[in-house]
């Protein structure tokens, strides 16, 4: 069906390995050591999931189970996901995923000013091998469509896919991001990006670490490739293909 909240700080979807008493401690085998499906997340979207409300969530996916491999909790989205800005401290969110596995399954993802469209922890696996990211549009200015997190105590969030769709409703101006890693390691991203219909965006950028990317990169006009803060090392192809790994820019 169709998910639609007008509220601030909204979540259409919550899904959590073990629920939180009043006390906000973990609820363990509330059903019985041996209930099905127990401790897992399982999320998917076919549908509308519509947050209207600033600082929203439109899925929050949260792997709290003490040791549990992220492969076993899954969010899919085959729909579309649209969430309103962020304002202040806060930021809305279409897809937040802690600990989890991401299958976006070709879905569309709709943020706003300052939003993202998925934020993965550490751990967090987003995308399939040999399949698409889907498309993120962006509705506003300043958002990010794929944010990558990373730490010294947890390690990287994960990146997989072929090919990431970037458009945008016009008059969204710049700021807008397809890929944002702050991780703790260099990256190689073999991910296509179409942004042919999003102009002033930034295919690719990094905050922390080297970044080389080896596939197709097509850009709208005001647009960038790759780049990202002082100091980094940016590599594009492996001089091995004249075809295979082109960036094509605006007019």
């Amino acid at each position: 069906g169709t998910i639609k909240v007008g509220g601030k700080q909204s979540v259409g979807i919550l899904g959590m390995a073990y629920r939180l008493d009043a006390k906000n401690k973990l609820v363990v085998d509330e059903f019985g050591s041996k209930a099905a499906g127990q401790g897992k997340v399982t999320i998917t979207n076919t549908k509308d999931i519509t947050m209207a409300g600033e600082n929203s969530i439109g899925i929050y996916a949260n792997n709290n189970k003490t040791g549990s491999a992220v492969t076993n909790h899954i969010v899919t989205n085959s729909g579309t996901i649209t969430v309103g800005k962020s304002s202040g401290a806060s930021t809305a969110v279409a897809i937040y995923a802690d600990k989890v596995t991401v299958k976006p399954e070709n879905g569309t993802l709709k943020i706003a000013e300052g939003a993202v469209g998925v934020y993965a922890t550490p751990k967090t696996i987003v995308g399939e091998v040999n399949k698409n990211l889907g498309t993120i549009h962006f509705t506003g200015k300043n958002a990010v469509g794929i944010y990558l997190k990373g730490t010294t105590a947890d390690g990287d969030s994960i990146l997989r896919g072929n090919k990431l769709t970037l458009k945008e409703d016009k008059g969204t101006t710049t700021g807008k991001i397809g890929i944002f890693y702050d991780l703790q390691n260099a990256q190689t991203s073999n991910i296509e990006i179409d942004a042919a219909n999003a102009n002033n965006v930034i295919a690719y950028y990094t905050k922390n670490k080297d970044l080389t990317v080896k596939a197709p990169i097509t850009l709208g006009q005001g647009s960038v490739g790759m780049t990202g803060t002082t100091g980094k090392k940016f590599t594009y192809g492996d001089d091995t293909s004249a075809t295979t790994n082109v960036m094509t820019l605006g007019k």
